[in-house]
């Protein structure tokens, strides 16, 4: 944070964060110079003195300082400067779906992913043990309200009243608490695990134990749905991977709990495991084999279609400048 001297007013902030991968190094988060201080220099002095102390700070381990902007003055000042050298990633333009976020300096896209109306999450991913790619499944919480009092047991210890759990661990095997709130769903046995305890994270038994042992009743609970039947089938590239996420998406039906929606996301994953598995290991340039389910037609109105195009967010390109710096 920078002030000015006399009065102790706010002028400029800097931000930098640690930016992981194959090769760590720091990275630029946040610049920002107050309006009636603007014009001065301030803030590209500000980026070049801490960038300095940066890669001084990580010199010993090889870390590097990495900084992308959209500002034209700021980037034409580092254009010109001898101690920021340019990536193979400047001067491109960018739309802004990728600008500012964490690990994106250019040179890595997103990868394809799409959310269901409960929250199940869809993504692509890279295996780097196998180098193949796959559809990764991940559920949300299933958040249950409820009014439950706890009582001592036997042993003096507190439970929740009709839960179990199956032996060590906290997977449920029985969800019947008194007060339970009338629209939450009641999680089928066996698939689901605690995670939270009136907003409070637990990892084991003890853990709960021990939640428990200093609380009167139980407002919430959240489960986290195991991982059953979760994954697609390798695939030797991205675009088959791709292309069973669309064949996924376009048969998902909107269902009316979440346990309905990972149930069907599960149905679909283990059919293309199935065809894949009949087909043999997936080759690169050998064509794949999905199952003969039909997909859901959505028709729409081309009036809303044509309404919908128009009201559609229209992002202008931006030049970005990438530089590293090397003073």
């Amino acid at each position: 944070v920078v002030r000015e001297h006399s009065t102790g007013s706010f002028v400029a902030f800097h931000a930098t964060g640690i930016l992981p991968g194959t090769k760590t190094s720091y990275r630029e988060h946040r610049l920002v110079v107050r309006p009636e201080w603007q014009g001065f220099g301030i803030g590209p002095r500000l980026s070049s003195f801490l960038a300095a102390r940066w890669v001084v700070l990580g010199g010993e381990k090889g870390w590097g300082f990495a900084s992308k902007t959209a500002h034209p003055r700021l980037g034409g000042l580092r254009q010109l400067d001898p101690n920021w050298a340019p990536t193979g990633a400047n001067l491109r333009s960018d739309k802004g779906e990728n600008f500012g976020k964490i690990g994106f300096i250019g040179s890595k896209a997103n990868l394809p992913c799409f959310t269901l109306p409960h929250g199940t999450k869809l993504t692509v991913k890279h295996s780097r043990e196998t180098q193949r790619n796959y559809i990764f499944v991940l559920p949300p919480l299933l958040h249950i309200e409820m009014e439950t009092e706890l009582s001592p047991g036997d042993d003096g210890s507190k439970g929740i009243p009709g839960v179990d759990l199956k032996g060590a661990g906290l997977t449920i095997a029985k969800f019947d608490p008194p007060g339970l709130a009338p629209h939450c769903e009641r999680p089928e046995s066996g698939r689901w695990d605690i995670e939270q305890i009136n907003g409070e994270t637990v990892r084991c038994q003890a853990a709960l134990k021990s939640l428990l042992s200093g609380v009167a009743h139980v407002h919430s609970c959240s489960l986290r749905r195991r991982k059953i039947s979760m994954r697609s089938p390798l695939r030797a590239n991205l675009a088959e991977t791709t292309e069973d996420l669309s064949w996924v998406q376009t048969r998902c039906v909107a269902q009316a709990t979440l346990q309905g929606e990972i149930q069907q996301v599960c149905a679909l994953m283990q059919a293309l495991r199935k065809a894949a598995k009949s087909k043999g290991k997936s080759q690169e340039g050998q064509s794949v084999t999905r199952p003969d389910l039909p997909d859901v037609a959505l028709a729409v109105a081309p009036e809303l279609q044509k309404a919908a195009e128009k009201l559609a967010p229209q992002r202008k390109d931006r030049t970005c400048y990438v530089h590293t710096y090397v003073g």
